[in-house]
């Protein structure tokens, strides 16, 4: 580009700027059609590394041109001066006969224009452009070979796997036809094998858990063939009939979708973060197992021993887990909405946080469990044993706890409004700061309870008390106890300590 020539360097100056200027909001426009939109921030290390091919010529062309503007005055976005030369030529004519002859001199001027910057582009474009050709050839080739040999390794590493397979199966396949396995695991199941029956059903066994968990190992970045396994292991009844074990198994992240480990032992197994959506594990041994951030939702568990298991931010969404044993496990900021836990053993089970929004806990076991923080909202938890659970600053409200045992829990600043406690035991809990709005206490026991709320009494914004049981209750003024008296509340084993 070429700035126009005006007598004005100022003018100049100032033209070539809004030329300058046009150009790098250009680059800043192309710039900005990456994904993502452009920001300098992005512009790092990587980024730089990869247009590193384009970036240094260009830089060093501009950077050169620059010093020979500011060198010259003049050449990056227009010409230097014309460089002028002044010659005279002498001559005579004769215009008619006989006269003298007439001397003429005539002035030529020639101008020769100067070397500019483009002048020099001229000389050094080509060999630029070769090189930055080149760089962007080399680029191009470069990239396809990376993505060619990524490529390659992914075909490589599917055909190894699928050999790995091929070979397990194969060794599995020996093992039950050969040793026909399945017929002597009937005969050891209904007691007529013979010694040597049952010490080959044993060797067998030892060996086809060795043989799984070595392939497993090997197969352990691939969730899908880790389920193959598993799958083949059900199907052919191995886990079924030979009773084979899967304890301390390695299976996290595996894909383990609606497959039947009923009565499985999985005991210490690794299951973190597999996924185990609709699966059947009735009855199964998972005592001390990994299930951290499994997904389990709408999978089958009753009667599953779960006692000591890690099942932190599992999803476990419609789960049914009735009469199953989940003693001392782990299953804080689980999600546990509308699961079946009819009957459960939950005792010393730490669920803060975890989310049990309209879950079925009638008739469970929580005893001493902690359940800080939990969402019980609309939870069904009639009958459950709550003794001495740690509940505060739960959220309970439109729960129904109506013949619940809450003798000695602490409910402080919990969310009951709208529960139901009717016939529940609430001797010795303390319910301080909490929200009991709306509440139903028909028959319920408060013996012995704190009932005080931030200087107002809880029972003033109770849906009922009538045949609520008060004895040694504190923080009582006659009048709210004459009010209380009044709406149905029986007052025992007194003195009351009224303010």
């Amino acid at each position: 580009m070429l700035c126009p020539t005006s007598s004005g360097s100022s003018i100049r100056v100032s033209w070539c700027s809004e030329q300058i200027s046009t150009i790098l909001i250009g680059v800043s426009g192309v710039l900005g059609t990456r994904k993502g939109g452009f920001s300098w921030k992005l512009v790092n290390s990587k980024w730089l590394k990869e247009n590193s091919w384009w970036l240094i010529p260009a830089f060093l062309l501009l950077g050169f041109g620059t010093v020979l503007t500011v060198q010259n005055g003049d050449g990056f976005f227009f010409s230097k001066p014309s460089v002028s030369s002044t010659t005279t030529e002498t001559y005579s004519t004769t215009s008619k006969a006989n006269q003298p002859e007439k001397i003429v001199e005539r002035e030529i001027v020639s101008t020769e224009p100067g070397r500019t910057l483009w002048d020099f582009l001229g000389l050094i474009g080509v060999p630029i452009l070769i090189v930055l050709l080149g760089n962007l050839i080399r680029h191009q080739q470069q990239r396809q070979a990376e993505l060619t040999a990524a490529a390659q390794q992914v075909i490589a590493d599917s055909q190894a796997r699928a050999d790995i397979l091929e070979s397990y199966f194969g060794q599995l396949s020996s093992l039950l036809i050969d040793k026909n396995l399945l017929a002597i695991a009937t005969k050891v199941d209904s007691g007529k094998a013979n010694p040597e029956q049952q010490d080959l059903l044993d060797a067998a066994r030892n060996v086809i858990r060795a043989i799984t968990l070595s392939t497993l190992r090997r197969l352990q970045d691939s969730d899908e063939h880790q389920g193959s396994i598993i799958r083949c292991l059900v199907e052919s009844e191995i886990i079924g009939k030979v009773k084979l074990s899967l304890r301390e198994i390695a299976l996290s992240g595996a894909d383990l979708k609606e497959i039947n480990l009923s009565s499985a032992d999985l005991k210490y197994a690794n299951l973190s973060g597999a996924k185990c959506n609709r699966a059947k594990l009735d009855n199964a041994n998972l005592g001390n197992a990994n299930l951290r951030g499994a997904v389990l939702a709408y999978a089958s568990m009753s009667s599953a021993y779960l006692r000591f298991a890690d099942l932190r931010d599992a999803d476990l969404i419609c789960t049914d887990l009735r009469f199953s044993i989940l003693g001392s496990a782990n299953l804080s900021s689980a999600d546990l909405r509308s699961a079946r836990l009819g009957f459960a053993n939950l005792s010393s089970a730490n669920l803060r946080n975890a989310d049990l929004g309209d879950a079925d806990l009638r008739n469970a076991d929580l005893l001493i469990a902690k359940l800080n923080n939990t969402n019980l909202r609309n939870a069904d938890l009639r009958y459950a044993r709550l003794q001495l659970a740690k509940i505060s600053g739960a959220n309970l409200s439109g729960a129904n706890l109506s013949g619940a045992d809450l003798s000695e829990a602490a409910l402080r600043s919990t969310n009951l409004s709208g529960a139901n406690l009717s016939g529940a035991n609430l001797s010795g809990a303390d319910f301080s700061g909490s929200d009991l709005s709306n509440a139903d206490f028909r028959q319920a026991d408060l013996s012995s309870g704190c009932v005080y709320q931030s200087n107002s009494y809880v029972c003033n914004y109770a849906r009922s008390v009538v045949g609520a049981r008060f004895s040694n209750v504190q923080y009582f003024t006659e009048d709210y106890k004459k009010n209380l008296e009044k709406r149905g509340a029986i007052f025992e084993d007194m003195p009351v300590v009224c303010l």
